[in-house]
């Protein structure tokens, strides 16, 4: 997919010329070894520098990389799984009515077993603040969108997730690319297990 200069690539794509290309290799392995997330997040720089190729190879997660229409950056990149949001009983049961019913229509009443709703996970949204071509936040997630929305066609998910420190710089860019916060009754956020915020965001009628 290309648009505004920028061209995203299946990781996969690209691990297979790498394989057969010792030269593109190493650019690949240079290109990743520059990429940087400004000290932000850690957690973003290391998943593609140490995770991004296991998870594709034990089929946890896919990768796609944004370069700069001249392949001299990666500017940016994204991951993500089918996994289904799970929540606790004891958690499912704190949720407003019209909450669950949202989540889980054929079953907003059962308040005695935990929940599955099917969903895609955005894993990791990261942009390179070391590349010579900036990409916009808002770009990023607009790519990452395009691709999450053609694989929902296809496979199903009733809902994209995200799981995200509890701040307002990442509160306000999340809602204002659609996501929403589950909360429970009364307005208190929902807290994943790693003390995370759980930003949702509606695929399906």
């Amino acid at each position: 997919m290309v648009e505004g200069g920028y061209e995203v690539v299946r990781y996969a794509d690209v691990l297979e010329v790498a394989s057969e290309n010792t030269d593109f290799k190493l650019l690949l392995d240079e290109m990743i070894d520059n990429f940087s997330s400004n000290g932000l997040n850690n957690d973003v720089e290391n998943f593609l520098k140490k995770k991004a190729q296991p998870f594709h190879t034990m089929d946890m997660a896919r990768t796609y990389l944004v370069f700069d229409k001249g392949f001299e950056d990666i500017c940016g990149y994204y991951s993500i799984a089918p996994k289904s949001i799970t929540i606790k009983q004891k958690d499912w049961e704190k949720i407003s009515t019209n909450a669950r019913k949202k989540l889980n229509p054929l079953g907003y009443r059962d308040t005695k077993n935990d929940q599955n709703i099917p969903a895609i996970l955005l894993g990791q949204l990261g942009k390179n603040f070391a590349s010579a071509h900036q990409i916009d936040g808002d770009k990023l997630i607009e790519f990452a969108f395009s691709t999450i929305y053609d694989i929902a066609n296809q496979i199903g998910g009733r809902y994209l997730y995200l799981e995200a420190d509890d701040n307002n710089h990442l509160s306000s860019f999340y809602t204002r690319n659609g996501f929403s916060f589950l909360s429970y009754n009364g307005g208190s956020v929902y807290k994943t297990k790693n003390d995370q915020v759980m930003f949702i965001k509606k695929m399906s009628a």
